[in-house]
């Protein structure tokens, strides 16, 4: 018998209190529901950020559409070339030579030669063996002053394995010099959204004060300035997703590598802030007590602002929403729900904690096709991410994407700001979330 997705209301499988949930995936794999929220940054935003590059996609028209029109949206249409694969190619014809033939018919009707091409083929390539290797053999060999690198497009490894993404960046990490190390500069490795400032990012402001340079790949002016960021005397990553990245090209180059973990609370702000001290030998006392008295400050005049008006979190506004969500309920916060699909190893001990102190906390899905038809909510809330701000139907939310630059006590002041900011400010949801890539240039 068939039976309408979505239909009735039963959210059983896509809505629990945490005290029910399992760690780190509550929620069954299936079917999925594609939310009109697009402010997460994809695999061409994140590629667009190598200067004087460009992007080649080989895949079927239906593949390309999103990716097409995300290059299109930032204005970078000239920097972008696709390959569409129709069903003779897999028919008739040796889809290694047609990926290969495409490239170089990319390459060769640009008016001017890039410097380096972020290659992304895709599922059918596995499927049908393509010799990807002889591709880019032939490609190197013909165009030496081109640096090529080896992306993929392939969503049936989203969930198992490395993802595209986390490969695009280990991958943007290879053009770099193996160079001396300079102790004045260091690299921060794969971020999905501009950095921040130092006075909402407590690292950059610690380097800042150190005289240390912090280089950013978007923040480069040519590819030739990049690739000497390689001299960076040691590597960071805030992003979990730049792992990967990060780690390879420190033992690559052979240099320290720091996590700067993107927990909210105190404990781990602290120990990323010592391990990066240490290695400049840097005392932090002082510098760090003002920070803290700064953001406690904060949090009290936003706790006297929201009150106990209830508050959800997303996964794609921060990468840790347990650990934000353990934060604001130990500040006193009313902290309802979480939108998250999964979670990371690291917010273990938080989940642990939620399910303890806050038993009744929601856990939602945004995949689940039944949220389609998730309810609108009986009152006000505050939401902190897109997709929580769609959810909810709320007009009081932070507009933010991974992290959005906030990072230690400068991260939590600049977090209970625009809290309170949302709240005096209020707006629709529709227009702002449905920007791709929040952070990036859009001509929308």
């Amino acid at each position: 018998m068939l039976k309408r997705v979505g239909a009735g209301a039963d959210f059983s499988k896509a809505s629990m209190p945490i005290s029910k949930a399992q760690f780190p995936n509550p929620f069954d794999a299936g079917l999925e529901f594609n939310t009109p929220e697009h402010s997460h940054w994809n695999i061409v935003h994140i590629g667009m950020q190598l200067p004087e590059s460009r992007q080649i996609y080989i895949c079927a028209d239906n593949c390309m559409r999103g990716v097409v029109m995300t290059a299109d949206e930032m204005d970078a249409g000239d920097r972008f070339g696709m390959v569409l694969l129709e069903e003779k190619d897999l028919l008739d014809s040796d889809l290694t030579d047609v990926t290969l033939q495409g490239i170089i018919g990319c390459i060769e009707k640009w008016k001017t030669r890039p410097k380096a091409v972020l290659v992304f083929p895709v599922c059918l390539h596995h499927f049908v063996g393509t010799d990807i290797d002889q591709v880019y053999e032939v490609l190197e060999a013909k165009y030496p002053d081109i640096f090529w690198l080896r992306c993929w497009m392939d969503p049936i490894m989203q969930k198992r394995g490395t993802t595209p993404d986390e490969r695009e960046r280990l991958e943007m990490t290879r053009p770099l010099y193996d160079l001396p190390p300079d102790c004045t500069q260091v690299n921060l490795i794969g971020p999905d959204t501009p950095a921040g400032s130092v006075q909402t990012n407590d690292f950059a402001n610690l380097l800042e004060r150190g005289g240390i340079r912090l280089n950013t790949m978007s923040a480069c002016p040519d590819f030739e300035t990049y690739r000497k960021t390689g001299a960076a005397a040691a590597e960071i990553f805030v992003s979990p997703f730049a792992k990967l990245a990060a780690e390879g090209l420190g033992k690559r180059l052979n240099r320290p590598v720091f996590n700067l973990n993107v927990g909210w609370r105190d404990a781990e702000i602290d120990a990323s802030l010592d391990a990066l001290a240490k290695d400049y030998s840097w005392q932090l006392s002082e510098w760090r007590a003002s920070k803290r008295k700064a953001a406690g400050e904060a949090v009290q005049f936003a706790k006297a602002r929201i009150g106990q008006m209830p508050i959800a979190i997303d996964a794609v506004g921060v990468f840790r929403p347990l650990s934000l969500a353990r934060f604001l309920i130990e500040s006193d916060f009313n902290v309802v729900r979480i939108y998250a699909d999964g979670f990371l190893p690291e917010e273990q001990a938080d989940f642990e904690w939620l399910q303890t102190h806050a038993p009744s906390l929601v856990l939602c899905s945004t995949l689940r096709p039944e949220m389609r038809r998730w309810p609108n909510p009986k009152e006000k809330v505050l939401a902190i991410g897109p997709r929580a701000a769609w959810f909810e139907k709320s007009t009081y939310f932070v507009q933010m994407v991974a992290n959005g630059g906030l990072w230690g006590y400068s991260g939590q002041r600049t977090l209970m700001q625009r809290m309170c900011d949302a709240l005096d400010h209020p707006k629709e949801a529709k227009p702002v979330i449905a920007q791709k890539g929040w952070g990036c240039t859009c001509v929308l």
